[in-house]
């Protein structure tokens, strides 16, 4: 079963795991990723069993205005919806 959470900690080396998995690999992964978690004012975590399986974050631009920085998903759930869920969590939120 999906888990999504809206905001919920989520540590650098977990995610840069998991952005290497989607094919990222960066030597400054962690420091990049913890500045990514730094300006982004929302974001989506999606785990299947534990893991994490899918990631998106945003940043409003205005009362209305939204920006959808990215949403990416595990390699092994391409193709079943989940991107453009996070995709519309993120357009959704408040």
């Amino acid at each position: 079963m999906l888990e999504f959470d809206r905001n919920a900690a989520v540590d650098a080396s977990l995610l840069a795991e998991f952005f290497a998995r989607c094919g990222w690999e960066d030597p400054e992964a962690l420091v990049k990723l913890e500045w990514l978690l730094a300006t982004s004012e929302e974001w989506i975590t999606c785990r299947l069993g534990g893991q994490l399986v899918g990631f998106g974050r945003s940043y409003r631009l205005n009362p209305v205005d939204r920006v959808v920085f990215e949403a990416a998903v595990d390699p092994r759930l391409q193709d079943t919806g989940l991107r453009d869920l996070i995709t519309r969590m993120l357009k959704g939120a408040k």
